[in-house]
């Protein structure tokens, strides 16, 4: 099973993956271990140019660049996550809110890990 402490480990993951693909970091990320989910909020994740195009209406093609971007960082994220658990992954959810600058990710194993 995994140990709560491994939250951290999973943090650090996640963060290098995100620089990987964004190229900078997000400001804060959370990780959570509940039962069978790893939950992780990530804060301050969109660029200077994603700002202004949002701040200019174009929300629409923000979303539609971070999907393309998250296509494979996620597939990166699932292989990080089922080799640090052990376990696999049977579900997960991602979602942008650019109101409030973050990313949320939910991922669903197929056994408790907590």
């Amino acid at each position: 099973m995994l140990a709560l402490n491994n939250e951290q480990v999973i943090r650090e993951g996640f963060i290098k993956i995100f620089k990987k693909y964004v190229g900078k970091g997000p400001q804060n990320t959370e990780v959570r271990i509940f039962k069978k989910m790893v939950i992780v909020i990530m804060q301050c994740v969109l660029t200077s140019l994603e700002k202004n195009l949002i701040s200019a209406g174009n929300e629409e093609a923000v979303t539609e660049i971070r999907n393309k971007i998250a296509e494979p960082a996620i597939v990166e994220y699932k292989n990080f996550l089922e080799e640090v658990t052990s376990k696999k992954i049977v579900d997960m959810m991602a979602k942008n809110n650019f109101a409030s600058d973050e990313r949320y990710y939910v991922f669903i194993f197929d056994e408790n890990i907590e």
